[in-house]
């Protein structure tokens, strides 16, 4: 009993197994394409296929009904001609050779005898011609025409020509009309199965590309050629909606990091890069150093000319340190009129080379709506990990030395290593009043509170550059 609950068991499973693999074959679009040629043909190749076996068997008919009647016409025309009885009792007895004659006799019209008659079965009595093909259902074919003797005597000529060879060609005309169905209808669901693989194909293409555009990965372009008008327009539609995508996040990215009114990199692109760079600098121990820049009269020309020529005073600015600094440094406006330049693979030499083209850059003239403007610059300069072993460290450090330029006028400032103690953070913090930028805007990096309000070293003291 045990065991027969676990064939019955197994055997339910793999039941369950087979419809449920069967009813997902059948629900994807390679199934409904063969279940609907399946449908097709069952409903139009019994017409197509009877109609043409039923022609065809009425043309073996009607070919099998006129060749006797002819040949029995002929046999007509010989007895008549023959001089007496046994002439025709040969004529008979040689139309029985041919093998397609059952039986033939002649017969007195008047008394019903039988002048003469092959050898054999003899013909039915009574006797009824038949006038298509199978009347009688004997597999015989039965004529009978009137001969004319030369004694006055009305004769009359009954053959029977056997019909099961002309039905032997009709069954093996409904056989060969049956393989060549069966062959169709395989041939018809091999192709669909091929056509529909090929556009299942394409469609699993554009599913695919469909869930990576709502993952969020639309790097990867869908070229798709399926050669069906439809899957080709609509992976064409979902190309083009992923290349809006791409182009709209690629906006939107520029502007999550970059400043819209400079074009620059904005203060969190800055910090990534910044992080980036002590990360690569620990791997390879390559420096690099940190600039920042604050622009010395830019409060007092944007107070007394206006917000707009403040505005346009800060895009050339940009604009001059952009093309001092290499392509593989970053330039960034942090806010208001406070600018980072992060100098990957330079050490305080050649952090001071592009300091010193910054700040004859910005010392020049600017010419705006017809006014000539001078803003000068105060500059200061950090080296990783000489200056600082962090992000914090390096820019507070970068930061106090560019306070040191500012109240010292000497334009740049360099930060040498040190630790500074608690007044001395206090002192720092003087060189540059209160750590704000212009525009009243914080400063990054400027010395205040680290986590949970713990006052941090400042890192470094400053030193003016040769």
């Amino acid at each position: 009993m045990v065991g027969l609950r676990a064939l019955s068991g197994l055997a339910g499973a793999w039941g369950r197994a087979w419809r449920r693999v069967l009813g997902e074959r059948l629900e994807s679009f390679g199934g409904r394409m063969i279940l609907g040629m399946l449908a097709v043909h069952a409903a139009l190749l019994p017409l197509l296929f009877g109609g043409v076996i039923y022609i065809v068997q009425r043309g073996y008919e009607a070919q099998f009904v006129d060749h006797v009647r002819s040949q029995a016409y002929t046999l007509s025309l010989a007895l008549a001609s023959s001089l007496g009885r046994p002439e025709a009792q040969t004529l008979l007895e040689e139309l029985s050779l041919s093998g397609r004659v059952l039986y033939a006799e002649l017969v007195d019209r008047r008394n019903g005898r039988v002048v003469a008659a092959t050898p054999g079965p003899p013909a039915p009595h009574p006797f009824r011609e038949d006038f298509f093909f199978g009347q009688g259902g004997d597999q015989a074919y039965h004529i009978a025409l009137p001969l004319p003797s030369r004694d006055g005597r009305m004769l009359e000529l009954h053959l029977g020509f056997d019909e099961a060879p002309t039905r032997a060609q009709i069954g093996l005309a409904y056989r060969r009309a049956l393989y060549i169905a069966l062959a169709y209808v395989v041939l018809t669901l091999v192709l669909v199965a091929l056509v529909s693989a090929q556009v299942t194909r394409s469609l699993d293409r554009v599913r695919q590309a469909s869930r990576a555009i709502a993952s969020g990965r639309f790097e990867q372009s869908l070229d798709l050629r399926s050669h069906v008008r439809e899957v080709d327009s609509l992976a064409k539609d979902l190309e083009d909606m992923r290349r809006t995508l791409v182009d709209l996040a690629a906006a939107l990215e520029y502007q999550a990091l970059h400043d819209p009114l400079t074009g620059l990199s904005n203060r969190a692109h800055f910090y990534d890069h910044l992080h980036q760079a002590i990360a690569a600098s620990r791997r390879t121990g390559e420096p690099f150093a940190l600039l920042l820049v604050d622009l010395d009269r830019f409060k007092e020309i944007n107070d007394t000319h206006g917000h707009q020529v403040g505005d346009l005073l800060l895009q050339q600015v940009a604009a001059r340190v952009r093309h001092v600094i290499r392509e593989s440094d970053l330039a960034a406006r942090l806010g208001g009129d406070e600018f980072a330049l992060l100098l990957l693979g330079a050490d305080k030499e050649g952090g001071l080379r592009i300091a010193r083209k910054v700040l004859e850059q910005l010392d020049a003239p600017f010419l705006i709506r017809g006014l000539e403007l001078r803003v000068g610059a105060s500059l200061g300069l950090a080296v990783y990990p000489h200056h600082g072993s962090d992000e914090e460290a390096l820019i507070r450090c970068a930061d106090i030395s560019m306070y040191e330029a500012k109240s010292t006028g000497r334009g740049i400032q360099v930060c040498r290593m040190c630790v500074l103690p608690e007044a001395d953070l206090s002192s720092a913090a003087l060189m540059g009043g209160d750590g704000a930028g212009a525009g009243g805007e914080p400063r990054a990096g400027a010395p205040g509170e680290g986590p949970g309000g713990r006052r941090e070293a400042a890192g470094s003291a400053c030193e003016t550059p040769p």
